[in-house]
């Protein structure tokens, strides 16, 4: 069994290469794919910021593929991205620095409860992430403020960010579910290109395990956002309260 679970054994290589493919399918469906990968990356004796650098690097192409399927659908709202990628960047670029001098550890408690407290809220509303809501400029300005403090929290680790910004660009923006994570992907992209360029910097990246986490991801994330636009809006607001209820739930009994 060590022969696939740790760096050193010799069919390490294809246990990534599954973790990468089941990460790209769930993560471009809303779910937190990389909930999976990393900590599968740090149990197998990579240090936390070697992990999550690896993982970032490598993800850009994957994200890429979804965010082009979703764009094809008339699923991302170009008009925000600029704002919000300025948010991402800004956050994810101080919350990269984070990881160098803490322990994650000690955030996996806050953000197991908030998951927990807002994926059962998400079923209460049939209207919730299946229609586009009118929102006031007072709830998308706290919709802005919430989404950057998210994005410190995805720039020091990420298990759950995807599924917490998109939750927040339904809740206080108006999305639909399908368009909030098409957005949300589409300014997640600026931050890993800042946050990986960070991580290269200070020699951060296995770049053998980024090519293999690179194609697999690539696969699992063409097949999991064709899937997402299949299914449609109500699968995708179920599928991510679903997540949020499972990782709320892993953060707080096994972190």
């Amino acid at each position: 069994m060590e022969s696939f679970l740790f760096t050193s054994g010799e069919y390490f290589l294809a246990t990534l290469f599954i973790a990468g493919l089941i990460t790209g399918f769930v993560g471009s469906m809303g779910g937190s794919g990389g909930l999976l990968l990393v900590p599968f990356m740090i149990a197998a004796g990579m240090h936390p910021a070697l992990a999550l650098g690896t993982a970032r690097f490598a993800a850009m192409p994957a994200w890429v593929i979804a965010i082009r399927n979703y764009n094809s659908a008339g699923q991302v709202d170009w008009k925000r991205i600029l704002p919000l990628s300025i948010l991402a960047i800004v956050a994810g670029s101080i919350g990269t620095f984070i990881i160098i001098d803490i322990d994650e550890k000690y955030v996996y408690p806050i953000v197991g409860t908030i998951l927990l407290l807002l994926g059962p809220l998400t079923l209460f509303s049939q209207k919730f992430g299946t229609i586009n809501i009118a929102k006031s400029n007072q709830s998308k300005i706290l919709g802005y403020f919430l989404y950057f403090v998210a994005m410190l929290y995805g720039g020091f680790f990420g298990a759950g960010t995807t599924i917490i910004t998109m939750l927040i660009l339904v809740q206080f923006m108006g999305y639909k579910s399908l368009e909030a994570h098409g957005t949300e992907m589409t300014a997640w992209i600026a931050m890993s290109v800042i946050s990986s360029a960070i991580f290269l910097f200070y020699d951060q990246v296995n770049f053998i395990y980024a090519l293999i986490i690179c194609v697999s991801m690539m696969l699992g994330s063409s097949v999991g956002s064709k899937l997402a636009i299949k299914k449609g809006d109500k699968f995708v607001k179920y599928l991510v309260a679903a997540f949020a209820i499972l990782i709320g739930l892993k953060l707080l009994i096994w972190p």
